[in-house]
């Protein structure tokens, strides 16, 4: 098992309920992240923001504003600075907005998935999403319309784990293989497998920059580096977690770091170039010891997502435990 190091980080716990996701919501007036219930009576959409982000000051997150939802949230993502897209263990799209008084609300849902759906992604510039579901559907729907726009019935054999926008005409969807699709001929472009492992691919993270390059997790707590362009196989394979890992980011404003969350309840820090190596690409390596790797955070509880903010360098993480924030990456 390849081990990393723990980082001396500050990290604060709120209490938010019993969270599935948390994304931040791109601003750069206020600190605000919107979290997701799930497995609770009455599952709700949360805005939380934060006070002045100061070294010298404990960070402060305050619930703004809360509204339900219909089933646990299964998904989340930002749909630029004022809307969040959510999917649900029913089935629904969700698409709520958030006024310039902090309150969040619903705008529109959409009947997506015949059974629970499990993640979901933005397209393009915010004017459709894309969600998977234990169906094995792939299905793009319109925000701004409300509705379905396309869907792929059969994208997998079995449930899809996860979906990520790749460009503003392909989106990937993960289940028993990793697929690449084409929104303009609803065909796949790639498909990729891990051969000579039992584990289910359960997350997925896409480069923000370079759109063939893809992260999965799997449920025996390995991470996988792949390249669409060169080869079947994954470039790098790293045991990183205890646990099935739950969720992928890359920083957005710095990719070669990433994030990764999982079920043994700890959140790490990846660097696919600690040597600051500009002579090669950040993912030219096909070893291990090309990839540093800090301990964050270590919960008792599940970790189900995290997400990094690019404009205020506090990474949020959303637990069974609750929302933990961390800074001094």
């Amino acid at each position: 098992e390849y081990m990393g190091t723990s980082v001396m980080a500050e990290t604060w716990q709120y209490n938010a309920g019993k969270l599935a996701a948390a994304r931040w919501l791109p601003r750069s007036d206020v600190a605000a992240i919107v979290c997701g219930t799930w497995d609770e009576l009455t599952s709700s959409l949360s805005l939380w923001q934060c006070g002045p982000i100061d070294e010298a000051l404990a960070l402060e997150f305050v619930r703004k504003s809360r509204c339900p939802h219909p089933g646990s949230v299964a998904g989340l993502a930002a749909v630029g600075p004022g809307h969040v897209v959510s999917v649900s263990d029913r089935g629904f799209v969700v698409l709520s907005g958030v006024d310039a008084d902090g309150d969040i609300s619903v705008v529109s849902s959409v009947a997506a998935h015949r059974g629970p759906a499990t993640g979901v992604a933005v397209l393009g510039a915010g004017a459709a999403a894309v969600s998977g579901g234990e169906d094995g559907a792939a299905v793009v729907v319109d925000l701004e319309r409300g509705l379905v726009a396309e869907r792929v019935a059969d994208a997998d054999l079995g449930t899809l784990q996860a979906v990520a926008s790749s460009t503003e005409s392909s989106f990937w969807t993960l289940g028993n293989e990793l697929k690449r699709w084409d929104r303009r001929t609803l065909a796949p472009q790639v498909a990729l497998r891990i051969v000579g492992s039992s584990a289910t691919l359960t997350a997925l993270a896409v480069h923000p920059t370079q759109p063939d390059i893809v992260l999965t997790g799997d449920s025996d707590g390995q991470v996988a580096v792949w390249d669409a362009r060169a080869s079947a196989a994954p470039l790098a394979r790293v045991d990183a977690h205890k646990g099935a890992v739950a969720d992928l980011q890359f920083h957005r404003s710095a990719p070669t770091h990433v994030f990764s969350a999982a079920h043994d309840g700890v959140i790490m820090a990846w660097d696919l170039n600690p040597d600051n190596d500009r002579t090669r690409s950040a993912f030219a390596f096909c070893d291990e010891p090309n990839i540093a790797l800090s301990q964050l955070v270590d919960s008792a509880l599940p970790v189900n997502a995290v997400d990094v903010s690019s404009e205020f360098s506090v990474l949020v993480g959303a637990s069974d435990a609750g929302l933990v924030a961390v800074r001094g990456l």
